[in-house]
């Protein structure tokens, strides 16, 4: 069963992030997908997980404020284009744990 991250993915116990694309081959990768964090990279994976394209965009957009750090208050205002995606900055990352682009 393979998924591939909708972001940048960070995989404990490797201070790194999976890049966009990323295939990652596991038994529960469909939970990623579920979550709205991946895509589906194979039909086992997309049946695994049962949701429409609709839900998946459900999922990924609720993903996308978590990920932005938006408050839930500010969820509809973000919708309606009040907040800019680029405005809204990312969730600090743990101290040692880096994007993979420097070493």
């Amino acid at each position: 069963m393979e998924a591939a991250p909708s972001h940048p993915l960070y995989k404990p116990g490797q201070k790194t992030w999976l890049p966009v694309g990323t295939i990652i081959e596991h038994p529960h990768a469909y939970m990623l997908v579920r979550q709205g964090c991946a895509r589906s990279a194979d039909d086992e994976c997309k049946q695994a997980a049962r949701m429409t394209e609709g839900q998946w965009q459900a999922a990924f957009d609720v993903y996308e404020k978590v990920r932005r750090g938006i408050a839930p208050e500010d969820y509809e205002a973000f919708d309606r284009g009040e907040i800019d995606y680029d405005d809204a900055p990312l969730l600090p990352v743990d101290e040692g744990v880096t994007d993979g682009t420097a070493d």
